[in-house]
């Protein structure tokens, strides 16, 4: 099946447009707040604009779809409730790379309506520059380490949390 994930990239602020947000809440406290927001202003938000959207192929898992994006320099990074990761060109959408994950295991209840317990990745990617690498844990509870810029595996993957847990971010 394929779902939309549409992510708005602002237009108008270059000094924005390169700010990395590379963790869920754009810092490891996930504050939210971007100094480099200081341009914005109730005058010149109108001026703001959704610069593309994308359709993302992705089977939601119960009420999961996809994690909430991360940026790091021109690659925005999203993965997708059955174990998908995605780089998109940050000014086109244009898809730079995917990955499909591979699963161990079973989830005790599948099929049960678990919906509290989605057996779905949701735990948002992590980009960290210094290493090239974007980190993901699969809904198996497996940390992936890839090259951000293309997406091919950097380290082997490990067991980080029990399988099909609720993992909602690595920061």
């Amino acid at each position: 099946m394929r779902y939309r994930l549409a992510s708005a990239i602002i237009l108008g602020f270059a000094g924005w447009a390169s700010a990395d947000w590379a963790t869920f809440g754009g810092d490891p406290r996930r504050t939210g707040y971007a100094a480099s927001d200081a341009g914005f202003s109730q005058e010149n938000a109108k001026q703001l604009g959704l610069m593309w959207r994308r359709t993302l192929d992705s089977a939601p898992i119960e009420l999961t779809f996809a994690t909430v994006p991360v940026i790091a320099g021109a690659v925005v990074v999203a993965g997708t409730g059955d174990d998908r990761l995605y780089a998109l060109d940050a000014s086109s959408g244009d898809i730079l790379w995917s990955t499909q994950f591979d699963m161990q295991g079973t989830p005790l209840n599948r099929g049960t309506g678990g919906w509290l317990c989605p057996h779905a990745m949701q735990a948002k990617p992590v980009i960290d520059a210094a290493s090239h690498a974007v980190y993901a844990v699969s809904r198996d509870g497996r940390l992936r380490m890839l090259d951000v810029a293309t997406g091919a595996t950097k380290h082997p993957p490990v067991q980080f949390t029990p399988p099909f847990s609720k993992s909602w971010s690595l920061n």
